[in-house]
Formats: C-alpha cells, structure tokens, sequence
C-alpha cells in the first residue's frame, strides 16, 4: 500500500511525473492518442529525456563505428584505411 496522500490538481493543471511538478496545460506536448489530449511529460522534462537519448544513441553510433573500423583493419592487415571524408 502507498504512503502517499492524494492530491487534488487545479483546473487548466497537469501533473508531470518526471520532475514531481503541476504544470499548466500549456506546458505539455498534445498527443492525441491520450485520452486528455496532452503529453504525458511536460516540455521541458521531455526535452531533456531526448537530448540525454540523443547523447547516448550517438556514443553508441560511434562505438559501433570503431568497432566496423577494428574489423575491417583485422581483415584486410595489408590495406590502408581511409574514411569516406578523405577519399578522392
């Protein structure tokens, strides 16, 4: 059982899960798939959701990148390497 008390929202507010806050309705996102037509998380807490989602797909692009650059230097021990960028 929960300990918390339940709270009640003022009309034209919203409740944002992600940084504990009531927000006006005109701090949230629409999404027409939820039933009260706005986004679950306010702007700014999923603004910094996707740019820390961001920030970890690119680390994983990159290490994807050296681990595709490792192989291939296995494979062909006699060929020099040249990226895409300084090709002719």
């Amino acid at each position: 059982m929960s300990n918390t008390k339940p709270v009640t929202i003022p009309h034209g507010m919203k409740w944002c899960p992600a940084c504990g806050e009531c927000h006006a309705e005109t701090e949230f996102y629409s999404d027409r798939s939820r039933p009260d037509g706005l986004a679950r998380l306010c702007r700014k807490a999923d603004n910094k959701r996707r740019v820390e989602r961001k920030r970890v797909l690119a680390a994983a692009r990159e290490v994807a990148r050296v681990d595709r650059i490792v192989a291939w230097r296995k494979a062909n021990p006699d060929a020099l390497y040249v990226p895409r960028s300084m090709a002719l």
